[in-house]
């Protein structure tokens, strides 16, 4: 959305712009978001659209350069301010930044909650998906997102995962995932998910690459830190 307001923003648009934006939905006490509403329940929200105010524009396109920059610190310095234009901005933002790896584990946030699902024994993928949500107040995995972390963690060197079955659409719901002795190590703060694995990943703007030094999540200070 921030893209596309910056866009809009940068261009002579005359047809005007609205924006649905809700932060709760009748029936769903743990709505995170639209993505998971049904076409029915998007079209009741039509006519709660405003049209954007120059607010709004202003503060996406903010975000939008602190989104692409090459470390954290826009993003960081944008949620010390305000950011009350877009509501739900921030927490999107602030869970953004919890995706990279943590000072105490090199794990990400979604990356610990996979494991943390993964300790109790062999777990069916099909039902790894809605679990990956729970405690979380904004939605952040997706599909797509899950099936490339569990394609990372089950791949050489120090596998974190092992799987039963394969990954292609047919087979999916029917493959399971168990945990690794490397898998526990790491959960336990016995080892780097960074030091141990590698790691090749952009985060926004943020390059994340090899086993070194690099930008990291003090979850504790709430702040990165790059080590």
């Amino acid at each position: 959305m921030i893209q596309l307001l910056d866009w809009i923003a940068r261009h002579a648009i005359s047809t005007p712009i609205t924006l649905i934006c809700v932060g709760s939905f009748p029936g769903r006490p743990r709505f995170k978001g639209l993505g998971e509403l049904t076409p029915s329940e998007l079209g009741s929200l039509f006519d709660t659209r405003q049209p954007i105010q120059d607010a709004q524009y202003a503060l996406a396109t903010l975000a939008w350069a602190a989104f692409r920059a090459t470390d954290p610190h826009a993003t960081e310095a944008l949620l010390d301010g305000e950011t009350g234009a877009l509501p739900y901005l921030a927490r999107a933002l602030r869970r953004l930044l919890q995706e990279l790896p943590w000072v105490t584990d090199g794990l990400t946030r979604s990356e610990r909650r996979l494991l943390e699902l993964a300790s109790s024994g062999p777990l069916a993928v099909h039902s790894a998906f809605p679990l990956m949500s729970e405690g979380e107040d904004a939605y952040y995995i997706t599909d797509g997102s899950l099936r490339q972390m569990l394609d990372d963690f089950a791949a050489a060197p120090s596998p974190l995962i092992d799987v039963v079955g394969t990954f292609d659409d047919r087979t999916l719901p029917d493959a399971t995932i168990t945990m690794t002795d490397g898998g526990r190590a790491v959960l336990a703060g016995q080892a780097d998910r960074i030091r141990l694995r590698g790691i090749d990943r952009w985060l926004g703007g943020i390059r994340l690459e090899g086993t070194g030094p690099m930008w990291r999540w003090d979850d504790a200070r709430g702040r990165s830190v790059r080590l």
